[in-house]
């Protein structure tokens, strides 16, 4: 009774049926609230753990308690306040809040085009900034990981033979399937022989100026001696 809250005191006591034990406790507190000028609490926990210590008192407590759930000694607890409204997630790119999330390397974006501008090669088509060259290097790439997927599964459930004598292998050899990795091109850039090229229009875009200017100096003087000789 000593280590009960005031609170669960009281729900005891309430549940308490009419009975000589109640009458007891009541005039019992009441005696100690008004000749020794306690509060009412204490003069209730008092009272209780005096007739707690009496035999008779005891088991009248204990038959009603007996069957309580341990959850009415623990004083109410008080009401949890609503969570806070949930704040939207932002984009990993622009820092806009997301709608529809786009999600690459773990990491959630407001669209397609943040994932691409973040690295994600994916779903690149054309019009996504990158060349279509890249693209379809990228696409090459991934296609000689997939046959050397494939031949690791020929390999591991024995048809060489079957596939030898499939009708579209006829011109084609199974060494294509174990091609070596080495032979992927790991880097995006552009073709060398297409930038080459670019260099090379431009260097004659360059020359083809600077005859233009000499033209044009050369017409420039032809106009003026004609000038001086009128």
């Amino acid at each position: 009774m000593d280590v009960l809250p005031i609170g669960a005191l009281m729900r005891l006591f309430e549940l308490l049926p009419n009975s000589p034990t109640k009458e007891f406790i009541q005039t019992l507190a009441l005696s100690h609230h008004q000749s020794e000028n306690r509060d009412m609490g204490t003069s209730l926990r008092m009272a209780m753990t005096h007739a707690f210590s009496m035999a008779r008192h005891q088991n009248a407590m204990l038959a009603e308690w007996g069957a309580l759930d341990g959850q009415l000694l623990v004083p109410a607890a008080a009401p949890t306040p609503p969570p806070p409204p949930s704040q939207p997630a932002l984009c990993g790119q622009c820092q806009e809040p997301i709608v529809n999330p786009c999600r690459w390397n773990d990491v959630d974006y407001c669209s397609a085009k943040c994932c691409h501008d973040a690295g994600d090669r994916s779903s690149c088509r054309r019009g996504c900034g990158c060349t279509g060259f890249a693209i379809k290097r990228r696409q090459l790439r991934n296609q000689r990981e997939l046959m050397r997927a494939m031949w690791t599964v020929i390999i591991e459930n024995e048809l060489e033979e079957d596939l030898e004598t499939w009708d579209g292998m006829r011109n084609t050899s199974l060494a294509i399937l174990d091609s070596d990795s080495e032979m992927d091109e790991g880097s995006d850039a552009e073709d060398p022989m297409v930038t080459q090229a670019g260099e090379i229009r431009a260097v004659s875009d360059i020359v083809q100026l600077s005859r233009n200017m000499v033209d044009l100096a050369e017409l420039r003087r032809g106009q003026k001696r004609t000038r001086d000789s009128d």
